[in-house]
């Protein structure tokens, strides 16, 4: 499923090996976690993983997931966690994306 995930963004594409290597471990994490009816928790439960996506976006997903119930859904309905997993990985794309482009826009407040 992961490398499926993977495979298919066509950003993901150009991404480093260690870049690959760090998403499929953090979406194996969130996979889990939503699986277990919760988000990760990088402090608790989840402490001896390496934390995925960056902040801020980690705890803007973690917010918005558990606004929505999506945790419990996922955990009673888990035929839905591939789906929640492309949402993961298409906002973390997006926001590297972004991030890249304020680095090389010279105008960017640094």
């Amino acid at each position: 499923l992961i490398g499926r995930l993977l495979r298919a963004s066509p950003e993901v594409r150009t991404a480093s090996l260690a870049d690959l290597s760090t998403a499929a471990a953090g979406l194996s994490v969130w996979r889990r976690a939503l699986g277990s009816g919760r988000v990760p928790d990088y402090e608790g439960v989840d402490a001896d993983q390496a934390a995925w996506p960056p902040e801020p976006l980690l705890s803007a997903l973690s917010s918005a997931m558990g606004q929505m119930d999506m945790p419990r859904t996922t955990a009673r309905h888990p035929s839905l966690i591939p789906a929640a997993l492309e949402a993961v990985l298409a906002a973390a794309v997006r926001f590297e994306a972004q991030a890249g482009a304020l680095a090389d826009d010279p105008a960017a407040p640094a």
